[in-house]
């Protein structure tokens, strides 16, 4: 499928086997897209449109469940942002330095 630019779109967003390496990826995919196509010149509304689509009808009930404004004031940013927090979730530094520290070398 391409689009009108003759660009393929990123492969829908796979968060089945590994979530959060599915997420990078396909985040890595679609900044490369934006950049290609220019989709940032374009209104918000198609912008999240595109978006939207890109991620793909099994990850577009997770977008159903943010709850966000269907209105012009939600950003795209917003959105990426709420898929972020979702997979990755918000780090517990003191944790994961404690994490860190805990662990025995390897020898």
């Amino acid at each position: 499928m391409a689009t009108p630019s003759g660009i393929r779109p990123p492969h829908p967003l796979n968060l089945k086997k590994s979530p959060i390496e599915g997420w990078k990826l396909f985040k890595q995919s679609w900044e490369n897209y934006v950049v290609i196509t220019d989709i940032l010149k374009k209104d918000n509304k198609y912008q999240k449109a595109m978006f939207l689509h890109c991620i793909g009808p099994d990850d577009l009930k997770v977008y159903n469940t943010f709850n966000l404004a269907e209105d012009e004031t939600t950003k795209l940013q917003d959105i990426i942002a709420k898929f972020e927090n979702f997979i990755i979730g918000e780090t517990n530094e003191t944790y994961e330095r404690c994490k860190f520290q805990s662990e025995k070398p390897i020898a």
